[in-house]
């Protein structure tokens, strides 16, 4: 299946407020509502990112800074491509903020891909701080791009070349997202299953078709067959699913 890494990167929401500790923000004291800057994307057998933002169109730019129309239509057509899309705070974020949009804009429905959210995932273990940069200096694997302060509300307010910068740092956000997937992949338990799309038998996590059996996984009151997949960087376990043996009666 086609497995789609993705991250986008959104601007500030600018209200007129009484107080530097507002209880509550009335909608109509909204001044500008948030839009997207930028979205960076790259697919699980390629190395190739790509990215796209608001400032690759500048006529409709200078028009209106703050129109994403063209972000989210580009996004709407690579997102569409996929049949599984990974993302870090996919189902409450990167998803619910890009498809508000494509609501919008007037897009078309997406036949919405299957899930991967490494955040969700992440947060079955103890780790200290599941925040994607954290994960990736505890794990050891590449980090996200530091970013100069100072530069969101510029952005917000149609600064060209805080808008760049910020999409610079959203295309580095993918290498550590897909470093961080393929780390946990292995633990998954609910993992899209390859074989949905496949012809013959794969690994259900990876796809791969270097597997071999290897002994018994006991379930309940049944046995099925265990399987080891080497064809990933670390071997990855998964069960058969018609069982070899089933009990009918409980103690």
């Amino acid at each position: 299946m086609k497995t789609l890494f993705f991250d986008t990167e959104t601007s500030l929401i600018l209200a007129g407020v009484f107080s530097l500790n507002p209880e509550y923000i009335n909608y109509e004291n909204v001044i500008l509502d948030w839009y997207m800057f930028s979205a960076s994307w790259s697919w699980l057998d390629q190395d190739k990112i790509e990215n796209v933002k608001i400032t690759d169109f500048p006529t409709a730019f200078r028009r209106s800074f703050y129109n994403d129309y063209h972000v989210i239509k580009k996004l709407h057509s690579v997102i569409s491509q996929a049949d599984i899309i990974v993302a870090h705070n996919l189902r409450k974020f990167d998803w619910p903020k890009f498809y508000a949009k494509v609501i919008e804009h007037g897009l078309p429905p997406i036949d919405q891909p299957m899930f991967v959210d490494t955040l969700q995932e992440y947060r079955k273990f103890g780790f200290t701080s599941k925040k994607l940069d954290s994960l990736c200096r505890k794990l050891e694997l590449s980090r996200k791009m530091k970013l100069e302060s100072g530069l969101w509300l510029p952005a917000t307010l149609g600064s060209e070349y805080a808008i760049d910068k910020i999409a610079e740092y959203n295309s580095h956000d993918i290498p550590p997202l897909k470093e961080l997937y393929l780390t946990v992949r292995p633990y998954m338990t609910s993992h899209p299953n390859h074989n949905l799309t496949s012809e013959g038998k794969v690994c259900p996590k990876c796809g791969g078709t270097n597997i071999i059996r290897k002994g018994y996984r006991k379930r309940g009151m049944a046995i099925f067959p265990r399987f080891l997949c080497k064809s990933g960087p670390t071997p990855e376990w998964f069960q058969g699913k018609h069982a070899v043996k089933r009990v009918d009666y409980r103690p």
